[in-house]
């Protein structure tokens, strides 16, 4: 998840390396070398980190001036967040195959981390290949039980009995960070203890504060999003551009069946029927405001917050007991969510703005991501402006609805769903549907759609009759 963030959000490329993948090499330091020059080799590349000069002293810019593919390459390396390579420990699905001794022995890999002698060595390694490089050192701690308990289940039956066969072994080998005979002050590191306590050393710039803040808010339990642009506008039946028009008939109507299906689908547990606290954001425009205006905000009892990181179980789950105080899916609205600016477009239709500036059709379809309305806004902003809302929205429990425009939610949804950020701006956000997103920190995504209606055709068809 953190590398998925890293990659839609802030343009990095990210790869992932698995110590369990370099284990043949003949000698542990053989290993390591081999992990350390695929790391080098892909942080070296053009777009990456430290790759102001070339190898043989000449600038890159010098060297690739006249090549079209490498000055893309350039503008990403000064614009977007460069590569990041993510090492992973060993994995209990490769472990779980391997004898104890083998297991034992991969785990010891130099850049499993486990001591502050092989922690030292990676950062004198990457200093003296690429001082222009930044690291990071990551440890999760789980000691809560519950915590345990979901980690341990969604492994298969033969990590679990590896796991505990090495249990002890992998503890005593094992020295966290900052807690050995050294310090290790020179070292920058984050500790993460039950998704809840986070200790930070020598943190210093923009990626790793980046990094710490999407870590303070990702929690392993499960999320569910329901997304939902807002009912028909005059200026959708009119095909016109952004502006703040009110609702047709037509949307009216999918508003007054929204509220009715959030009654009974997201404000209540569907084994159980029992209510449950739940979410809902709308931009500041007043078509999403109108949109959930028939969702009904009865009291219902306040979730237990501080109990969900242990069990991470539904808000259905929550104490009988407790006092209602909870106002079921109070309004929050967030001008994050708006939608794409169109400057001076606003209020036209496409028609008249190929007759205003014909050329802007064809630098939109050039690079829809990027381009950006004269004296308004690209995608690019709308990611600036989603960036602060899905933290908010990583830490939440509670369903959450969230009612808003066709670009944002093209955006919130390729995210959710693991769709590369290039692709976003073709997905269709279908009108007077209902998108169900479910993820959890052990599974992928899943969706589910419910489409409420009504039909324009048909709805205009039976209030004329």
């Amino acid at each position: 998840e953190l590398g998925w963030y890293l990659e839609f959000f802030h343009g990095a490329r990210v790869a992932y390396f698995s110590v369990d993948d370099h284990t043949g090499h003949g000698s542990r330091d053989a290993n390591a070398r081999a992990l350390l020059d695929e790391v080098m080799t892909f942080l070296s590349k053009a777009g990456g980190i430290g790759v102001q000069r070339s190898a043989s002293g000449s600038s890159l810019e010098e060297h690739l001036r006249h090549d079209e593919e490498s000055f893309n390459l350039r503008k990403m390396t000064n614009t977007d967040s460069g590569r990041v390579a993510i090492v992973m420990p060993p994995r209990m699905a490769t472990m779980a195959a391997m004898e104890n001794a083998q297991a034992k022995e991969v785990w010891n890999n130099t850049w499993s981390c486990i001591n502050a002698l092989d922690r030292n060595w990676i950062r004198k390694r990457l200093a003296e290949s690429l001082p222009d490089s930044k690291l990071m050192f990551l440890e999760i701690e789980l000691t809560d039980p519950q915590l345990l308990k979901q980690h341990a289940d969604a492994a298969k039956p033969a990590e679990r009995e590896k796991l505990e066969a090495l249990r002890e072994w992998y503890e005593c080998s094992y020295t966290p960070l900052g807690r050995s005979a050294s310090s290790e002050g020179h070292l920058s590191f984050l500790r993460y203890r039950n998704f809840r306590d986070m200790e930070t050393h020598n943190m210093s710039g923009y990626l790793r504060m980046r990094v710490a803040q999407f870590l303070s808010v990702l929690r392993p339990w499960k999320h569910t999003i329901y997304l939902s642009r807002h009912g028909e506008s005059t200026y959708n039946v009119e095909k016109k551009l952004g502006g703040d028009p009110p609702l047709s008939l037509c949307g009216d109507e999918y508003a007054r069946r929204l509220g009715d299906y959030a009654e009974r689908c997201i404000q209540a547990d569907a084994r159980t029927g029992k209510k449950v606290a739940a979410r809902l954001w709308t931009s500041s425009l007043q078509r999403t405001i109108l949109t959930a205006a028939h969702i009904p905000h009865p009291l219902v009892a306040e979730p237990a917050h501080g109990a969900a990181p242990h069990g991470l179980h539904d808000a259905a789950d929550e104490r009988d007991d407790a006092q209602p105080a909870w106002e079921q899916m109070s309004p929050r609205v967030y001008r994050n969510l708006d939608e794409i600016f169109a400057g001076e477009y606003e209020g036209k239709t496409y028609g008249e703005i190929k007759e205003i500036a014909p050329s802007e059709a064809i630098l939109r379809s050039m690079d829809k991501i990027g381009y950006r309305y004269p004296r308004g806004e690209s995608y690019f902003d709308i990611l600036a402006r989603l960036d602060p809302l899905v933290h908010e929205l990583e830490s939440y429990h509670e369903p959450l609805l969230l009612v808003s425009h066709q670009a944002v939610l093209r955006m919130l949804y390729a995210y959710l769903m693991g769709v590369k950020r290039t692709e976003a701006p073709k997905i269709d956000i279908p009108l007077h549907t209902v998108m169900k997103i479910t993820y959890d920190g052990w599974n992928p995504p899943t969706e589910e759609r419910f489409e409420l209606g009504p039909e324009r055709s048909a709805f205009l068809e039976d209030a004329s009759s």
